[in-house]
């Protein structure tokens, strides 16, 4: 029953999480002037290429592309 429960729920549990990081980042790169790198730090990724990976892996983007895309909606 354990086995079942882990091999069923925790991978789904782990991209719901994931999910939720990258919006999080969408977001905030959307609609903060903050550096990315400190989007990084305020969402937990300790290492950037992880943080550069997950987040061009789910928007076909780096994060500082996507924040140029929208940086002069903000000013």
């Amino acid at each position: 029953m354990t086995e079942y429960v882990g091999n069923t729920f925790i991978p789904d549990f782990r991209m719901t999480i994931h999910d939720f990081f990258i919006q999080k980042a969408e977001h905030m790169l959307h609609n903060t002037t903050k550096s990315v790198a400190a989007i990084r730090d305020t969402l937990g990724y300790e290492n950037p290429e992880a943080f550069i990976r997950a987040f061009k892996k789910e928007l076909h983007t780096t994060p500082a592309k996507y924040q140029r895309l929208y940086r002069d909606t903000l000013s």
